[in-house]
């Protein structure tokens, strides 16, 4: 439930847009909690409010926001922000009646509603219905008599729960704490070492606390499972506050206002400062179970994360995670939606942590919860991937002088490694044992002899061709097949032609794998252990990604190159089953770089995502069909800068 008083959805709409490059309608219907259809509307309207300043196109599938007359825009702008406060809005209207119930010493008339809002009583009695089901999972409910009025029922801890995770902005948006108040909680975040968005959120839940105990409606018991909060550094820091305040206002503060303060502490992100991160230590037995996470990703994703490269930080994260689950303290995370779709080999590594935490845990994982985990696997995936980045070295040979030569190496550097060494040759010295020294040769000419892979350009490129090239030096010693040079997909480019499947529609996912399986087996390409193997983890953990995909891959004691092939099912749109079986045996790890399995598994997760392009797939009946419809197809795996 979002009701954050400031914006309305056109005006969030335009905030969201302005912060990033682009949004499809689906991450915008998710973050706002409404339908496509509805997103579809609002822009529709935006554009009409915009008029001449500027527009929202629809551009692949995403919507990107363009500013003709930003003196124009401004003004449109701020027409469309400063329509916060009507009771048109319905958040704010949820927010004026909860307030009005949280606060209130007798029953509440709806009629009284009415008035103070100016709307129709159906209105009214809609929201509240609304706002019932909303009150529900916090076993609060809105209850009435007909001539007597309205009253919020329910336990009062609950009652700030509701508040603060859902409307806190409308409810409290003009209750300021005192200087005294702000001073005695900085100090504190100081003393801890706590960061700006931590001390924010205490700031929030003091006030929700302070606002309750001066209008005596104080906690005067918390369920047990609360008290064991009291032996720990949030509690020390939550009662320091708590007891300095009261000192100041002269008033006892009851003790398990110290414990319902010592929530945020004990559930917040991890610290950015280590000195932070060292006022609440973490334990062994969240260590160990961080190991358990890592091996269970390397036993389902063939991807191996070092204990060392995650342990700490991430055992921090773990142990505030466990305290927000254990005591209700949910942080909501905006970004989860754009999370899943910018980095989704990340977000699958976070719902396998996912089931081992609930697994050893016995505590419920909230879906907001996996943006966070997924934050922390897509920083070790980039560092990993920094880290294995090849140098490479270029030779770039021109004819017609060293200012051409200059001006292809200045266009190269803008998307290339930093790693990358560039070496400017003339037609006399790129003589085919020179050449042969490079991993990369860039030429305006033709007729140059070498081993070594070739780029002809004119002196104004096209990025994505050199960067599929780039993509061939990576991966050409780890796949058996030779990269191909036109298709925009990974998968496509270490898949040959004879191992592309059209399989049975009649036969089950497992059937279809082992036609494959059995196949590779007789040409020598997996070993003869590799069909059992598969079964075993099959019936341990099945590699279904959804009811479309399959994604089989497991490791090959033959070889040390990376063996692929693609299997496709054609089945009728409204028939159900497994459409795209995509089978790779691997080397032993010590024998490839794992980062192209991150990439192969990134295109896979994003094609599983892809319905319509997997019902597409699936009737392709050759490698050449797939091949040039994937040329034809927008990339679906990396943006163009991704693919260094």
């Amino acid at each position: 439930m979002d009701n954050r008083r400031k914006l309305s959805r056109p005006a969030q709409i335009i905030r969201y847009l302005e912060t990033r490059l682009s949004a499809s309608n689906d991450a915008l219907a998710s973050h706002f909690g409404v339908g496509t259809k509805t997103i579809t509307n609002d822009i529709r309207d935006l554009n009409r409010l915009l008029d001449s300043s500027g527009t929202i196109e629809l551009e692949s599938g995403r919507y990107r926001f363009l500013i003709v007359d930003p003196a124009a825009f401004g003004s449109v702008r701020e027409r469309i922000f400063e329509s916060v406060n009507s009771f048109n809005l319905p958040a704010n209207r949820y927010g004026h009646i909860v307030r009005r119930l949280i606060n209130q010493t007798a029953p509440t008339l709806i009629d009284d509603l009415v008035e103070e809002m100016s709307i129709g009583r159906s209105t009214v009695v809609a929201d509240l219905s609304r706002l019932n089901k909303d009150l529900s999972p916090y076993a609060l409910q809105i209850s009435g008599i007909p001539n007597v009025g309205i009253d919020l029922l329910g336990d009062e801890l609950q009652i700030r729960l509701f508040v603060l995770e859902n409307m806190f902005d409308t409810v409290y948006s003009d209750y300021p704490l005192d200087d005294d108040f702000v001073e005695v909680i900085e100090d504190a975040a100081a003393a801890y070492y706590l960061d700006a968005e931590t001390t924010e959120s205490f700031k929030r839940w003091f006030t929700v606390m302070i606002d309750r105990v001066l209008t005596e409606r104080s906690l005067t018991a918390m369920p047990s499972k609360y008290l064991s909060l009291e032996n720990t550094p949030a509690f020390g820091l939550a009662d320091k506050v708590v007891n300095a305040i009261g000192r100041r206002i002269q008033i006892a503060i009851p003790a398990e206002e110290s414990i319902f303060l010592a929530l945020p502490i004990a559930g917040m992100r991890t610290p950015a400062d280590e000195r932070g991160r060292e006022q609440f230590p973490s334990t062994s037995e969240n260590a160990a179970l961080v190991q358990k996470i890592l091996d269970q990703i390397d036993s389902e994703m063939d991807l191996h994360v070092p204990a060392d490269a995650l342990l700490k930080e991430f055992v921090y994260h773990i142990t505030f995670m466990q305290n927000r689950m254990r005591y209700r303290v949910h942080l909501k995370d905006r970004s989860l939606h754009d999370i899943e779709i910018e980095y989704p080999v990340a977000f699958r590594m976070a719902e396998v942590a996912k089931r081992v935490i609930e697994q050893e845990t016995e505590l419920t994982v909230i879906e907001d919860e996996l943006g966070f985990i997924a934050s922390y696997f897509q920083v070790f995936l980039e560092e990993k991937s920094a880290q294995s980045e090849p140098r490479y070295r270029v030779a770039i040979v021109v004819a017609s002088g060293p200012v051409s030569a200059r001006l292809i190496q200045s266009q190269l550097q803008k998307f290339m490694s930093e790693r990358t060494e560039f070496q400017i040759l003339s037609l006399n010295d790129a003589d085919t044992e020179a050449l042969d020294r490079f991993d990369l040769v860039v030429t305006t000419r033709s007729e140059l002899v070498t081993s070594t892979s070739i780029i002809e350009l004119s002196e104004f490129f096209d990025n994505r061709e050199f960067l599929r090239k780039l993509n061939q030096l990576r991966y050409d010693n780890q796949v058996d097949i030779p990269v191909g040079a036109g298709a925009n997909s990974l998968l496509v480019s270490i898949l040959d032609r004879s191992r592309f499947f059209t399989l049975f529609p009649e036969k089950s996912y497992l059937d279809n794998t082992m036609v494959m399986v059995d196949q590779l087996v007789a040409e020598g390409a997996l070993d003869s252990g590799f069909r059992e193997r598969l079964l075993a983890r099959e019936a341990q953990s099945t590699m279904v990604l959804d009811e479309r995909v399959a994604f089989p891959h497991l490791a090959n004691a033959l070889g040390t190159r990376v063996v692929f092939a693609m299997g496709v099912v054609p089945r009728a749109a409204e028939d159900t089953g497994v459409r795209v079986i995509l089978l790779m045996g691997l080397p032993d790890k010590s024998d490839y770089d794992d980062t192209m399995l991150v990439k192969i598994y990134d295109e896979v997760i994003r094609l599983a995502g892809n319905r319509s392009e997997i019902d597409q797939i699936s009737q392709l009946s050759t490698y050449e069909q797939l091949f040039f419809h994937m040329a034809r197809t927008p990339l679906l795996s990396h943006k163009s800068e991704e693919l260094r």
